[in-house]
């Protein structure tokens, strides 16, 4: 394994997961530990284009079934063989070098753009895959955020393009949650773009089914992001996710790309305020 694909036994919260669109499916599957067990479990969820949705959860499951290049597991009526690539650079809250000093709850660290190959097995019926979009990631720290929402689209309107977010609310080195942390990375065939909060202003606005994220630096244009989904599975108690909605993303008032019905979005709100 590479060092991003390094197991984090020392914290006490962890999970990782892959996500892929297949013609009119879409499926995430984490793996999760937490300080409570050592043992993984695998929580897998499927999503069909017109609004059918079900989760497998709760299978102990060995962390070795997603490796640097592969993951393969079956169970069920659900299995997958898929290799996968890289097609963008590894991304994360916080730069390696300060990950040991635990400055924020949870650390962040994903790949936003992967290409997998191979095949998804839903019943008996069998999916083959050839080059298709997704993303491979990792979180890691001393807890979950208590209020999160990541966003992602890889196969936009606009070829070539892709888009991540993120805004949580996170304490520093273990204080209390009071301050909004996040990231937007747009990417394409030209140019890069990458705001880091709070370096630049974080403005949260809505929720679920609609979000409004607005990132404002102090020298250079505002970028929004409106993200808005109907079909939410429900993993987890305060855990909300679909990989059904639409996204747009703005800059300096501008349209730049947009992704309809297959963006990503994942909520986390463990206490009843707004983020």
């Amino acid at each position: 394994m590479s060092n991003q694909f390094t197991i984090r036994e020392h914290r006490n919260y962890e999970v990782w997961y892959f996500q892929v669109h297949f013609g009119i499916h879409a499926m995430r599957v984490e793996w999760t530990r937490d300080k409570a067990s050592s043992d993984w479990q695998v929580h897998t969820y499927l999503f069909h284009s017109k609004g059918d949705l079900y989760g497998v959860h709760g299978h102990q499951a060995a962390p070795n079934w997603l490796e640097t290049h592969t993951t393969r597991a079956g169970f069920e009526d659900l299995a997958w063989d898929l290799s996968f690539q890289p097609a963008s650079s590894w991304m994360s809250v916080l730069p390696d070098s300060l990950e040991a000093a635990q400055i924020y709850d949870v650390q962040l660290k994903h790949l936003p753009l992967v290409v997998f190959s191979g095949t998804i097995t839903i019943g008996s019926k069998e999916y083959k895959l050839d080059a298709y979009k997704g993303s491979v990631g990792h979180y890691f720290g001393r807890k979950a955020a208590e209020n999160w929402w990541w966003l992602q689209a890889t196969d936009m309107e606009e070829s070539g393009y892709h888009v991540s977010a993120l805004a949580m609310r996170s304490g520093l080195l273990g204080s209390k949650p009071v301050y909004k942390i996040g990231y937007v990375h747009i990417e394409t065939p030209h140019w890069t773009r990458h705001i880091t909060a709070p370096l630049a202003r974080l403005s949260i606005q809505g929720g679920q089914p609609s979000l409004h994220l607005t990132y404002k630096p102090l020298f250079d244009q505002n970028v929004e992001i409106r993200f808005s989904g109907e079909h939410f599975l429900h993993p987890r108690p305060g855990i909300r996710l679909t990989l059904l909605g639409d996204l747009y993303v703005y800059m300096g008032g501008e349209l730049v790309c947009h992704c309809l019905g297959k963006a990503a979005a994942e909520r986390r709100l463990v206490n009843a305020k707004n983020i």
